[in-house]
């Protein structure tokens, strides 16, 4: 276990130290959160603007005059 955990630190190590492999794994990570934020804003408020438009007919009204 001890020499897998050892391999696994090297080779960790290693990918951090190339500047690509960096950059593929940073940069789509800091640019998703905010994208996928944005979008998920987005679908929120076009989901609670439809629901605002949506018109539901009650039949027998006049008995519960408070819930208008």
């Amino acid at each position: 276990m001890n020499q897998a955990w050892i391999v696994f630190v090297k080779e960790l190590r290693d990918a951090l130290r190339d500047r690509r492999t960096l950059l593929r794994l940073a940069l789509p990570a800091v640019l998703m959160g905010p994208l996928l934020l944005s979008a998920l804003s987005g679908l929120i408020a076009s989901l609670e603007e439809r629901a605002d438009k949506r018109e539901v007919l009650v039949a027998g009204m006049e008995a519960a005059p408070t819930l208008a």
